[in-house]
């Protein structure tokens, strides 16, 4: 079924279009925060018969063909699923054929970043999913063949934790985070800030489990190793009776998140693997039992929470007072609904109001 499309985002798909009928090569990204509808964005651009008499470079087919480019698999199925009938898959193999004809109006190809093309190869427009990852080597070598054509990428976080430079011609803007909770297109936030001056985060975030799962809906769980995820997960499962699936190297990612998100386990364990571009039904909590290296990482994160369709995002941050190495997940959601600082003072749990 497809989502009704909001005005930003019609707003979001006419700037784009202006944008490449005012430069055909141009390289255009949509910033949208996570949970506003990117897919749809792309759905209606993808779709949209302006863009097409914009964009089609051979003027003997009438069809549109598109590259969809993304890092994960489960993104490019997520892509197949919520794009329309008349977005046909097609292959290169057939692109490449001189003597291939079709009457689709729009084929696609979905294709991972790792993945290149002919320099020659007659395609109109690449897409990018979650397109701050074009910084890495791979994106680079598949520009080496395909820069010249038209391109958009889509991203919650326009800006890399890393500092390498995003190389876009224009940057479109749909909505921003604050606009988005305040109009009732993402929740708003609650924050639990746990002060941590302990030396082992893991068995303090095993407290803080034992204490506070019952204030907890379905929830992400980020560590930093295979270790942390199996050392975790027994616990929630052996020692608190509740349960839990790991997001390791060894299992099936994809198959292991859709049976998260039919709502079988509690929490999903992960270290970054779950980090970006999931879109899991009916997560309400985020905890991070470890440190998070940038904003883009956090932003990406606290987003698997984020979404209207459970009215709910309670995110569990711990924060060293000693430390000058702390992000505060209010630099991504900005001042939250409500906000709870949790420390331990002999041996037991102590909640204050932050706000």
């Amino acid at each position: 079924m497809l989502v009704k499309e909001i005005q930003f985002q019609k707003d979001a798909v006419k700037n784009t279009i202006l944008g490449y009928k005012e430069n055909p090569k141009a390289r255009i990204m949509i910033a949208s925060p996570t949970g506003t509808g990117k897919t749809i964005i792309a759905r209606l651009l993808l779709t949209n018969p302006e863009l097409h008499a914009a964009l089609i470079r051979n003027p003997n087919r009438k069809t549109f063909r598109v590259i969809y480019k993304c890092h994960m698999e489960r993104l490019l199925t997520q892509a197949r699923r919520r794009f329309p009938d008349n977005v046909v898959e097609s292959s290169l193999e057939n692109w490449m054929n001189p003597d291939y004809e079709s009457d689709n109006e729009i084929e696609i190809v979905y294709q991972m970043l790792s993945k290149k093309i002919d320099k020659n190869l007659d395609v109109d427009l690449i897409v990018y999913d979650e397109c701050h990852h074009e910084a890495c080597n791979t994106v680079q070598e598949f520009l080496e063949n395909a820069g010249h054509l038209p391109s958009f990428g889509m991203t919650a976080t326009e800006e890399r934790g890393d500092n390498c430079l995003i190389k876009f011609d224009k940057i479109i803007r749909p909505i921003s985070r604050e606009d988005a909770v305040a109009q009732g297109y993402i929740c708003a936030t609650d924050l639990r800030t746990i002060v941590d001056t302990s030396k082992n985060k893991v068995e303090l975030g095993k407290q803080i489990l034992k204490e506070f799962h019952h204030e907890m809906g379905q929830t992400m769980v980020f560590v930093r190793t295979k270790k942390e995820i199996d050392e975790i997960t027994q616990y929630i499962v052996n020692e608190l009776n509740l349960t839990a699936i790991a997001i390791n190297d060894e299992c099936d990612v994809d198959l292991s998140l859709d049976e998260f998100g039919t709502g079988t386990y509690k929490f999903c364990v992960s270290a970054r693997r779950c980090g970006e571009g999931i879109d899991v039904p009916g997560v309400t909590d985020v905890i991070f039992i470890r440190n998070v290296g940038s904003l883009t990482d956090l932003n990406q994160y606290i987003g698997r929470a984020a979404r209207i369709d459970v009215n709910k995002c309670q995110i569990w941050q711990f924060v060293n007072p000693l430390s000058s190495n702390n992000l505060d997940a209010c630099d991504v959601v900005g001042i939250p609904k409500s906000h709870y600082l949790i420390s331990r003072k002999n041996g037991k749990f102590e909640v204050r109001d932050f706000l």
